[in-house]
């Protein structure tokens, strides 16, 4: 039997959700299942067309020097773990991946990019819609 490593690098998807004072926050983290095609085809394009996060961005990766805290925690983050700051593509970006054969055979996949074409209408109770999307690698 043959094992097959597919990829290294984990990656979380964490849409958006932005105030009007130039602060985001994302509660809702999405882990892309493995796969390294995919995993490479998204970084590619995160570092021909990512937006750069300028404003305070919270989740639970924040990274923010505390000295009670050694690891990632809910607050500000800034940079994923080797030191990049972050980026963000758009819902629309991320939805131009929807048949990449990385998302198609993985089942956890397709239901994420599934909640990405719920995220393109707009939530009745705040009347906004996530437009951006946090990627971080790890």
């Amino acid at each position: 039997m043959t094992i097959k490593v597919i990829s290294g690098v984990e990656l979380k998807l964490m849409p958006m959700k932005c105030s009007l004072d130039e602060t985001c926050l994302s509660d809702t983290l999405l882990e892309v299942e493995p796969d390294r095609e995919l995993v490479n085809a998204l970084s590619k394009r995160l570092k021909k067309d990512g937006a750069p996060i300028t404003e305070s961005f919270w989740c639970p990766y924040g990274n923010e020097k505390l000295d009670c805290w050694e690891e990632a925690h809910w607050g500000e983050c800034k940079e994923d773990p080797y030191g990049s700051p972050l980026k963000s593509l758009t819902v629309k970006q991320l939805l131009e991946y929807k048949n990449h054969r990385g998302v198609r055979r993985h089942p956890v996949n397709v239901g994420i990019w599934k909640y990405l074409e719920e995220l393109e209408k707009v939530d009745p109770e705040s009347g906004k819609k996530v437009e951006r999307v946090a990627l971080y690698f790890h």
